[in-house]
């Protein structure tokens, strides 16, 4: 629905344009072709697209030793594919998930989120974002911030935003959570993870608001919300549901 809603939206403006230079079926004709081969291009290169709206860079293998290592890990106890591993230079908490699928994804934190979490927390929240990629959760999300984003970005941050979060459709927060849970098999390293990104109080900076539906935490900083006017009740709750674990 994601991919023809941007086929159209490209086809009716080539053609509106091409009506300007050629008859209208030569017209219709060209910008069908037209809207075809650039909607498989942004499908193809969706995931660097959103890298590149998130702001992030491929996490150095020997700065970055454990954050790779812990990765690895969980992908062998998942039975997944390693995915690009990206770290973005922000002082907020947070982390993120992007791709098309397993096979062709990327997951992402903070530098701020590697200050401050310990080895069990950091490997929790790892462990959250690659159950969102095993569940192809981040495929619409990510289509949605790259197709719906790049439609809607001649609007006002707010306006493309809410677009891109409506496009993307409900989170599976939850499921994400107790899938990651059940790879690492302990419940308190999580909770402690997202009882650190609800106190938070900074703002993680990103090229493009549009990107927030792949945050860990998108209604907060991602959202460029300040924290005053942030609702906690959803992370309020998912902390809640673990406990009962």
């Amino acid at each position: 629905m994601l991919a023809g809603l941007f086929a159209t939206v490209l086809a009716l403006v080539i053609f509106v344009l091409s009506l300007v230079f050629v008859p209208p079926l030569v017209g219709l004709l060209i910008a069908l072709a037209a809207a075809a081969a650039l909607t498989a291009v942004a499908v193809a290169k969706s995931t660097d697209v959103a890298l590149w709206m998130i702001g992030a860079r491929p996490a150095h293998p020997v700065e970055h030793a454990r954050l790779h290592n812990l990765v690895e890990s969980l992908c062998f106890s998942s039975g997944l594919p390693k995915p690009g591993v990206h770290v973005v230079e922000d002082s907020s908490i947070n982390a993120f998930a992007a791709g098309r699928g397993p096979r062709h994804a990327a997951i992402g934190v903070t530098s701020g989120l590697l200050r401050s979490f310990t080895p069990i927390e950091l490997e929790a929240v790892l462990a959250h974002e690659l159950s969102r990629v095993k569940s192809y959760e981040v495929l619409v999300s990510t289509l949605a911030v790259t197709m719906v984003g790049l439609v809607a970005s001649p609007l006002p941050d707010d306006v493309s935003t809410r677009l891109v979060t409506g496009a993307g459709g409900a989170r599976q927060d939850f499921v994400a959570d107790i899938t990651g849970v059940s790879l690492t098999r302990y419940p308190p390293g999580l909770i402690s993870a997202l009882e650190k990104v609800r106190q938070d109080e900074t703002l993680v900076r990103v090229r493009s608001t549009s990107a927030a539906q792949l945050w860990l935490e998108p209604f907060g900083p991602a959202a460029e919300v300040r924290p005053g006017e942030v609702d906690r009740s959803r992370l309020d709750a998912r902390i809640e549901a673990l406990r009962e674990l």
